[in-house]
């Protein structure tokens, strides 16, 4: 690996995703440090080839630097360093402590499958305000394996429980929010009352695995309760949250905006491919 392919890999340790922009105007940077005066061709900056080589050395790390579309903008693409070994949350979010990771999974519960979802359309989101059931959930939790005796004792004779973790204090589940943003694991949108929290690139990359073994349901099964779970876009098959969903209800059929136009070019029709509705006009945007 060249100096200037060691100084992009610290870039994408220190920041862990990078739009395809992002990247770009790195790389260039590095190769005008190195060629100092000389011209800067395309190849130089030939971002897919640099990290070819990038992942070839890193591999033996169990890392490697994967490449997903924007779900909304179709110029628009994510470089995200995974940690391509581990399956489990815990594997992949190393820097969580055991209460911050029980929190951050009850915050993927609620993201994925909370009751804020609506039966007739996806809501992959949850409100700031929201954060306060997270930390509701994991106190009833925590005081139901106190009722139950579920313990184990420390040594210092204190209870410890032994299952669910103790609940996260207003300052902490924010504090930890911020964490999860500047580690690339969420996103914000919006400002003040009405900011959401939505699953980021690196997110949706890195924890797939767990994301499909606990969220996937039969693409023919109606949401149970009301709930929506993990679906993929009809063109890329990448996870879907945010985009064009099918208008009729139960039905799977799910398309990222940044696909549609090479999804209705190949299709050669405006029709849902799953129940031959009108999608193009009458589609859902979520």
């Amino acid at each position: 690996m060249s100096d200037t392919e060691r100084a992009f890999l610290q870039t994408f340790m220190a920041q862990r995703v990078l739009t395809n922009l992002e990247a770009k105007t790195c790389l260039e940077k590095l190769r005008r440090i190195e060629k100092e005066s000389f011209e800067i061709t395309d190849e130089d900056t030939n971002i897919e080839k640099v990290i070819v080589s990038v992942n070839k050395s890193i591999d033996e790390f169990g890392l490697t630097i994967v490449k997903s579309r924007d779900e909304t903008q179709p110029d628009l693409f994510h470089y995200s360093l995974v940690n391509k070994l581990g399956n489990e949350m815990s594997q992949s979010a190393t820097t969580l402590s055991a209460n911050e990771l029980d929190f951050f999974k009850i915050l993927l519960d609620q993201m994925f499958t909370g009751r804020q979802h609506k039966p007739d359309k996806d809501q992959f989101w949850i409100p700031f305000s929201g954060l306060l059931e997270c930390s509701q959930i994991q106190g009833r939790r925590y005081e139901e394996k106190r009722n139950e005796g579920q313990f184990t004792v420390d040594e210092d004779g204190r209870k410890v429980a032994s299952v669910y973790q103790k609940p996260l204090k207003v300052s902490e589940y924010k504090a930890l929010i911020e964490k999860l943003r500047q580690e690339s694991w969420i996103i914000f949108q919006g400002s003040d009352d009405s900011r959401r929290i939505l699953p980021s690139p690196r997110l949706l990359a890195e924890l797939r695995p767990y994301l499909t073994e606990r969220y996937s349901q039969p693409a023919a099964e109606e949401p149970a309760n009301g709930h929506n779970y993990l679906r993929n876009c009809v063109a890329c098959r990448s996870i879907f949250t945010r985009g064009k969903q099918c208008s009729t209800p139960g039905c799977p059929t799910r398309l990222h905006i940044s696909c549609e136009d090479a999804f209705y070019r190949q299709h050669q029709s405006n029709t849902c491919p799953a129940c031959n509705s009108d999608l193009k006009d009458s589609a859902i945007t979520v």
